[in-house]
């Protein structure tokens, strides 16, 4: 029997046409079985790539020419612009109302999702776009120098509140709510650097930090890496948070008791992230105890951008938030969004999630100093990979 047809609309925004039936359904493969074969195909690369010979730290990249990038002060400016027309759509005219509704949607899933993606394959993106740093410049010199990049346990609780943004709260899609969580966050960055100097960004600015780890993926960044302290928490905070979000879209979502007063959700978010920060620091002391302190951490960088872009396409929230980002441009004003079908999509997220697992225990198993150090990353990527697989085929 054919599933009904769905309309999704959030904000009064419609966001996806499409059945509710999962690819899933059409091969006759249930969703824990493809949740154990996720797992072991990480398994498998993990302990192959662990009998390889480790490569060469990554060295100094050369820079390349001035004139085959745009210059600083033109992408700094656009990523300034972004965040103002973001912060002001709500608060002043000039503006339709569909066009303030569009913003929350591009912003969670399309700006988001798309900054992890164009960080792993293009480097130094989030450097050439920061708004805050663009900010801070012009209220807050430098001053002193930058404080070793050992210690970004500030940044935790801003993750969580990015996390808890982004994914838990439902009434985040509404303008005024998307204006007043960048002019907090905005704030809050702010006068640290007005108190600390500039370098606070590097240490409690939750987006740039993650987004600076991601960017090490290219040329064996990650290789060299040394993890800071208060890593662990923000990978987990991430990883639950984009888990904690496919959850509220499955046909679960009934069993979390969720409304919009903000205080509501946190709890829920809160507990959803506990067990997943438990899992990557007892990961991570596993491999130290085994001699490869880091590899857990340096393995869940890769799974998890995979993770955020992964999930980013539940429901084609990303395509039709890309749309939304042509809209506001001008550009397919009244056209349909485009959308993958059921089959399409959950094949795409399943590939996405599992290589990008598989790559995270394989560049980490190669790291540690023997195939048994690398046990503990590689187990805890085909965790995520398993979990991560049975929602998305389970929901």
């Amino acid at each position: 029997m054919a599933a009904p047809h769905v309309v999704m609309v959030r904000c009064g925004i419609t966001l996806a046409h499409g059945t509710t039936g999962r690819a899933t359904d059409a091969l006759g493969v249930s969703p824990l079985a493809l949740s154990l074969l996720a797992a072991y195909t990480v398994v498998v690369v993990g302990v192959r790539a662990a009998r390889r010979p480790a490569p060469a730290t990554a060295g100094p990249q050369p820079r390349r020419a001035k004139g085959r990038i745009p210059p600083m002060w033109l992408s700094r400016s656009v990523g300034v612009g972004i965040l103002t027309a973001a912060v002001v759509t709500s608060r002043v005219g000039g503006f339709t109302s569909e066009e303030a509704r569009l913003w929350p949607l591009v912003v969670s899933g399309a700006v988001w999702p798309m900054l992890v993606l164009l960080s792993a394959a293009l480097r130094d993106v989030w450097p050439r776009v920061d708004p805050w740093d663009s900010l801070a410049r012009l209220i807050a010199p430098s001053g002193q120098p930058p404080p070793p990049r050992g210690d970004v346990r500030w940044a935790v609780p801003m993750a969580f509140s990015v996390a808890w943004f982004l994914y838990a709260w439902p009434a985040a899609r509404h303008p005024r709510a998307l204006s007043a969580g960048l002019l907090a966050y905005t704030a809050v960055m702010l006068t640290g650097c007005v108190i600390a100097g500039r370098h606070w960004l590097r240490r409690a600015e939750a987006v740039g930090v993650f987004l600076s780890w991601v960017a090490r993926m290219r040329h064996r960044g990650l290789m060299g890496w040394v993890p800071e302290r208060g890593a662990a928490p923000i990978l987990g905070i991430f990883a639950a948070g984009a888990l904690f979000g496919e959850l509220r879209t499955s046909s679960w979502a009934g069993t979390i008791p969720l409304s919009a007063t903000p205080l509501s959700t946190v709890l829920p978010i809160a507990i959803a992230c506990a067990p997943v920060v438990a899992l990557v620091l007892a990961g991570e002391r596993w491999a130290r105890q085994r001699g490869a302190a880091g590899a857990v951490l340096v393995g869940c960088v890769p799974t998890i951008a995979g993770l955020v872009v992964a999930l980013s396409l539940t429901d084609n929230e990303l395509l039709h938030a890309a749309h939304g980002a042509l809209q506001l441009l001008g550009i397919r004003r009244g056209l349909p969004p485009p959308h993958f079908s059921g089959d399409v999509q959950v094949i795409s997220q399943l590939v996405i999630l599992v290589a990008s697992a598989a790559s995270g225990a394989a560049i980490a198993a190669r790291r540690a100093s023997d195939s048994r150090a690398g046990v503990p990353s590689t187990l805890v990527c085909a965790a995520f990979a398993a979990g991560a697989t049975l929602l998305v085929a389970a929901a």
